[in-house]
């Protein structure tokens, strides 16, 4: 039997449906036409989700020094993305899908991007040293949230132009064919070269759909009260059937009806000649992808109860007011940071042949 609706939970129904309306319509045109677009937009969000972050133990807690420092460390942490094509002399290298020119990631690409976060955590320990307004649950607490967030977005960018940037397809055995496929259908700087990114944050974004419309009309049995009051099992299940639903039905749709598999050669519903010449399944990329897809509302709801633990903690509601009905940039994009560092993660192991060494 279906709950009753309050006149306030209509209202905010409506207020979330016209806020993600007006979000999708930002987010994909700047998804679709890459290159600064995306960047730049994945950086305001960035900084807003920084500013919110420093703002949950209250306006006052955290000095000048310190929100200089944090705001600094995520913008270098963002354009640490950079660093290979500045490297090789192109600052657009990142924008385009050529293996062949530009190369692939190594291990230690991530060198600068450690070395950013160790920075940054000594600098907020001298700070708690020097200071006896700063204690040492601050220094944790802004570390891992803003480390955690700001590689969530570094997440969602590596995965808008993935797999160009992977070892998987800087080996010689798929490098040619990737460079085929892609020139044959015309992807180097398409929108359908988008769809990977855009496949998980929908996703993710109809679990959390799903779960709210299936919550407020049937949810009876809670998952967690204390940390989530609203959220229930029911709305759990119904969220995953929301994600399976458009993420499985999307991806065949784009592979069967227009020949764009998610990752063609590593994410597909069909055979894999690469995988299967690199000995890895026998060439059964369905594998990976149904993987990654029955993983999404499961990670999502784990980063969504993380904040949600956050926010608790310290006593607040939201984490900002930027997205009326939504609340703050880490409200709507919890679970989508969460799943966008996993599956990247998983994608470059995947893409390394699960060597990361060699």
């Amino acid at each position: 039997m279906a709950n009753t609706l309050s006149e306030k939970s209509k209202s905010s129904m409506i207020t979330r449906i016209i806020t993600g309306v007006v979000l999708v319509a930002v987010a994909l045109p700047a998804g679709i036409l890459g290159g600064w677009f995306v960047f730049v937009l994945l950086l305001f969000l960035a900084l807003v989700g920084s500013h919110e972050l420093l703002e949950v133990p209250g306006p006052k807690k955290f000095s000048l020094p310190i929100r200089i420092i944090t705001y600094t460390y995520v913008l270098l942490l963002m354009l640490s993305f950079f660093i290979k094509p500045w490297a090789n002399g192109s600052l657009d290298a990142w924008f385009m899908l050529d293996v062949n020119k530009y190369g692939s990631i190594t291990p230690m690409f991530f060198l600068v991007p450690i070395l950013l976060t160790l920075v940054y955590f000594f600098s907020l320990f001298f700070i708690a040293i020097r200071s006896e307004k700063v204690e040492l649950a601050d220094v944790t607490f802004l570390v891992v949230t803003e480390t955690f967030m700001t590689y969530g977005f570094l997440g969602m960018l590596f995965l808008r132009y993935f797999p160009n940037a992977t070892g998987f397809f800087g080996n010689p055995v798929s490098a040619n064919w990737f460079s085929l496929y892609y020139q044959s259908h015309d992807l180097a700087q398409n929108w359908s070269s988008s769809i990977l990114i855009f496949a998980l944050c929908f996703g993710t974004w109809f679990a959390d759909i799903g779960a709210y419309f299936v919550g407020v009309l049937f949810g009876k049995h809670k998952m967690n009260e204390r940390i989530s009051p609203n959220k229930t099992w029911e709305g759990f299940i119904g969220g995953c059937l929301f994600s399976y639903l458009f993420f499985f039905g999307g991806v065949a749709l784009f592979e069967f009806v227009f020949d764009m598999p998610l990752v063609p050669g590593l994410l597909q519903f069909g055979h894999s000649e690469v995988l299967a010449n690199m000995n890895i399944l026998g060439g059964n990329a369905w594998v990976f992808l149904v993987l990654i897809g029955l993983l999404l509302p499961f990670i999502g709801n784990l980063g969504g109860f993380l904040f949600s633990l956050i926010k608790r903690h310290y006593g607040i509601k939201d984490y900002g007011k930027i997205f009326p009905g939504h609340g703050g940039v880490i409200d709507r994009f919890d679970s989508v940071l969460a799943n966008s560092l996993s599956t990247g993660l998983l994608l470059l192991m995947m893409s390394f042949g699960f060597n990361m060494i060699a």
